[in-house]
């Protein structure tokens, strides 16, 4: 007889070869490109999928990364995107958790400063349905919450306009 673990093991091996085989048939949905910001971290280095593509309206996520010294980003997201062919209008949330001084996040007496990015947007994006050149834009707000380290829910908010360009390649 077959154990659990086996059986689980199975299972997350068909799940992942059917997943592969849906990918490989789905062409071009997939983008690495570099962010810069005015707000926030200066850079981030994304990996963007579409995760549902229509005639008039798709849909993507978006993950990266962003580090600097001793600070830390993690942004991810998800864009309404309307138009075809080209050119695209496209409407973003991204939240990006950030911790500044990162080096003693598991210190005793943590220094660490945390904070999160809420960043709605309405943009840009040039992207090829064969592949080729990304190009993304958008403007929005960037909302920062700072949390104090002995009171989460008393945070300070800071809003700020932010604007970001994006290049990279899609496949």
């Amino acid at each position: 007889m077959i154990s659990s673990c086996r059986k689980a093991a199975v299972l997350v091996l068909l799940l992942a070869a059917t997943t592969v085989e849906a990918l490989s048939q789905q062409t071009h949905r997939s983008s690495f490109y570099a962010d810069i910001n005015t707000s926030g971290p200066v850079y981030t280095v994304n990996y963007d999928g579409i995760f549902h593509q229509g005639e008039k309206v798709s849909y993507a996520y978006h993950i990266g990364f962003h580090w600097l010294h001793d600070e830390v980003g993690i942004p991810f997201g998800i864009s309404l995107l309307t138009g075809a062919e080209n050119h695209h209008a496209e409407f973003s949330l991204t939240l990006m958790p950030y911790v500044d001084r990162a080096n003693y996040l598991f210190d005793e007496g943590n220094i660490s400063d945390k904070y999160l990015y809420i960043t709605p947007g309405a943009g840009y994006r040039f992207q090829k349905p064969g592949g080729g050149l990304f190009l993304r834009t958008f403007v929005g707000p960037s909302i920062l919450l700072d949390p104090p380290s002995d009171d989460f829910w008393n945070m300070d908010v800071k809003v700020s306009a932010v604007f970001s360009f994006g290049v990279g390649y899609t496949f």
